[in-house]
């Protein structure tokens, strides 16, 4: 089944509000074959974002429209795994009166220099521990600064921050780790960062022409090699 991500705009309503509107559309969901997994509250932004199984757009907005009439101003298709992966683990059924946290996320991107050339220089096996001391650089990092790992790229890992401080806070604790990593090693660590910042769903060329966040530098043809180097380096 599809997942969809939709998003309201001019929302002028407090987090219980926002909670008591999701638990009118988990009443109604089942009516329409849907299931409402989680919602994402912005009170700064005065925006909502709604992450939802559906057998189509028309049926998620259907649920909206006869559980309290607020309908979306836009509803995409999503990958459901890479939006857990950025805003975090979901709420299906957040506190009536919590934080159902902002869809605001900070991107980090890692690319490791040179990699082919390395790879092909090193051999499979010596690759892989190269490859591997970066994972491990960069993964005790986001433990460190509450980043979560969203996906590995071709040469190097995407990762999410709910500020842009810790984001810069992960960077900077990976940049020290390498260069106390390529003081010892035979073979340096030479370590591109990259930080973006956005909601996961923007509208710089209009909703029908979206920039996810989670696509943000993303490839097609990286996808094959993110495959290869998980092999490489389980």
């Amino acid at each position: 089944m599809p997942t969809y991500m939709d998003r309201h705009d001019g929302v002028d309503a407090t987090a219980a509000d926002v909670a008591a509107l999701h638990a009118l559309d988990v009443e109604t969901q089942h009516k329409y074959g849907v299931q409402y997994l989680s919602y994402w509250f912005d009170p700064d932004q005065h925006s909502v974002f709604c992450f939802v199984d559906a057998p189509s757009k028309e049926a998620a907005e259907a649920v909206h429209a006869e559980a309290h009439g607020e309908i979306a101003n836009r509803i995409i298709e999503v990958q459901g795994a890479a939006v857990a992966g950025f805003l975090g683990p979901l709420q299906p059924e957040p506190e009536v009166d919590g934080d159902a946290g902002s869809g605001f996320r900070s991107i980090l991107f890692t690319d490791i220099v040179d990699s082919t050339r390395i790879t092909q220089r090193l051999g499979d096996k010596a690759a892989r521990e190269f490859m591997r001391a970066h994972d491990v650089i960069v993964r005790q990092a986001l433990l460190e600064t509450g980043g979560n790992d969203v996906k590995l790229t071709g040469d190097g890992i995407m990762a999410s921050f709910s500020s842009c401080e810790a984001a810069i806070d992960a960077a900077i604790v990976i940049q020290r780790r390498l260069f106390e990593h390529s003081r010892i090693a035979e073979q340096p660590l030479q370590v591109r960062i990259g930080l973006s910042a956005d909601e996961p769903v923007t509208e710089l060329k209009g909703f029908d022409d979206p920039i996810p966040l989670f696509e943000v530098h993303w490839r097609p043809e990286d996808e094959d090699a993110a495959q290869a180097r998980t092999g490489m380096r389980s």
